[in-house]
């Protein structure tokens, strides 16, 4: 009876064992092409799918007195964790968005005037000629334009192996943006490349601005232990780009969820964060 028993947990743990080597190349057969819906998927669309946004906790957020979480972290919505860095990941694509609150901001308020990409607002008005826009138009008093410019990443977790993380956002605004421009946009822009070729990594600065401090993101490209900027292994660019291309095409929505959905993600003054 022992040696039955011995016998059958072996097979099981055969069987077990067999289970594990199964992949998404046994299902090759059965994956969407490119343009073309995944059977069991045909109502599902762009709108459907929710992307985490991962915010840098500043003094006075709600996630440093709620649930205790160090201001300068970097915090998840999707999976309620933070992480004082950001250490291995690729940016997508990067986009824009405007938004304009009645001043005094109420959290409840509506915005008077948004835009998905930072050219024109969902009304038609081009952003380059609006007056809420201008530096050079600031009411009395005020230290910056009404209307509030963002930008946004869309990155994700790299991996050695290819087996990248889930996808996430990131909105950078106000005292974040020219940190932004120096660390990541300018030198990425200059190389002439597509930005997920570069593993980068993120940590937190703090910056003071109008007489308030601030926790900004650092970007900065990662190096290996003897200087040599890392790249993503050559082999992965072919899915990174189909990656890319598939939700450089969503930035529009992320945007346009984010801008009407403003009053839930705005800091005190109204600006996207």
């Amino acid at each position: 009876m022992a040696e039955k028993k011995v016998t059958e947990t072996a097979e099981v743990a055969v069987k077990e064992e067999n289970a594990l080597t199964f992949s998404f190349a046994d299902f090759a057969d059965l994956k969407a092409a490119k343009g073309e819906v995944a059977l069991g998927m045909e109502t599902i669309s762009s709108e459907d799918i929710v992307m985490p946004k991962v915010k840098m906790v500043q003094s006075n957020s709600l996630e440093v007195t709620r649930d205790k979480i160090p201001a300068g972290d970097f915090y998840n919505s999707m999976t309620k964790t933070s992480t004082p860095t950001l250490d291995d990941i690729v940016i997508l694509c990067f986009g824009h968005s405007r938004i304009r609150f009645a001043k005094p901001f109420n959290r409840n308020d509506a915005p008077l005037c948004r835009s998905v990409d930072g050219i024109k607002s969902t009304d038609g008005i081009a952003c380059a000629s609006c007056e809420f826009c201008k530096w050079d138009n600031l009411a009395e008093g005020a230290t910056k334009p009404d209307c509030t410019m963002a930008y946004t990443i869309l990155a994700l977790p790299y991996s050695e192996d290819g087996k990248f993380g889930t996808p996430f956002r990131m909105i950078i605004s106000g005292a974040g943006i020219s940190e932004f421009k120096r660390t990541c946009i300018t030198p990425v822009a200059t190389t002439g490349m597509p930005p997920f070729i570069f593993r980068m990594s993120v940590a937190s600065k703090q910056v003071e601005e109008n007489g308030n401090y601030f926790y900004v993101p650092e970007f900065s490209f990662k190096k290996s232990e003897s200087g040599q900027q890392m790249l993503i292994n050559p082999a992965f660019k072919d899915q990174l780009k189909e990656i890319t291309e598939s939700w450089t095409q969503m930035m529009s929505k992320v945007n346009e969820y984010d801008t009407t959905h403003a009053d839930e993600v705005a800091d005190e003054e109204g600006a996207l964060f």
